[in-house]
């Protein structure tokens, strides 16, 4: 029973820090998600608005199946200890890498905390920097899982809630 439990829980089982991560390997991610949709959340542990969101993606890791979503912290803390302390404190129940140079510029991360969301065909359909309230996160998230899938926002504006 507990293979099942394994094979069908929505948690992830790679959860936690993972440690470094490249621009080519995050992007190998990406593309070789199609089918799920794909979360990105650049972050880090001295950004207040960053850390009020973290409970709110921990809840959408928890509700939405590792399947259909794949979630992804990426942090900019240069201080690697306090990253693993909080990401340990905070049982983040998601995958959690640390930028490593030329990471943030490939992604155009200009700002934390930044949100970055594909479909499940592989297209960027949200990039926004800013806090975003939970409930917006998961109605973002939830319009481009296949059983909701709508097509989403189309203009710039829609990409960027609450610009």
């Amino acid at each position: 029973m507990a293979v099942l439990f394994t094979l069908f829980s929505p948690v992830c089982v790679n959860a936690g820090y993972l440690g470094g991560v490249d621009a080519k390997a995050l992007q190998d991610i990406v593309d070789d998600s199609t089918g799920r949709v794909v979360v990105l959340s650049f972050w880090a542990t001295w950004c207040p608005p960053c850390v009020r969101e973290m409970p709110d993606f921990m809840a959408l890791r928890r509700s939405v199946p590792d399947d259909e979503m794949r979630l992804i912290g990426i942090s900019l803390d240069f201080d690697e200890d306090s990253l693993k302390t909080y990401v340990d404190e905070n049982k983040v129940n998601f995958p959690i890498y640390r930028s490593t140079p030329g990471l943030a510029k490939h992604f155009e991360v200009e700002g934390v905390p930044k949100l970055m969301v594909w479909d499940a065909q592989g297209t960027l359909r949200v990039d926004h920097v800013g806090y975003v309230p939970g409930d917006v996160l998961r109605a973002l998230v939830m319009q481009f899982l296949p059983e909701h899938a709508d097509g989403g926002p189309q203009s710039k504006e829609e990409m960027n809630p609450g610009s």
